[in-house]
C-alpha cells in the first residue's frame, strides 16, 4: 500500500512538471503568434 502511495505521488509530480513545461511551451509560442501578427500588420500597413 505504502509503495502504490509513493509510486502515485511521483506520478503526481511528473503531470506537474509535464503541465508547467507545457505552459511555458503556450506562453512562448503565443508571444511567436503575437509577434508574427505585428509583423504581417507592419507589412500591410507599413506607416504605423
Amino acid at each position: 500500500m505504502v509503495d502504490s502511495m509513493n509510486r502515485n505521488e511521483q506520478r503526481v509530480g511528473q503531470v506537474m512538471d509535464t503541465m508547467n513545461r507545457m505552459g511555458r511551451i503556450i506562453e512562448i509560442h503565443d508571444a511567436d503568434l503575437d509577434n508574427l501578427n505585428h509583423r504581417l500588420d507592419k507589412l500591410e500597413h507599413p506607416s504605423q
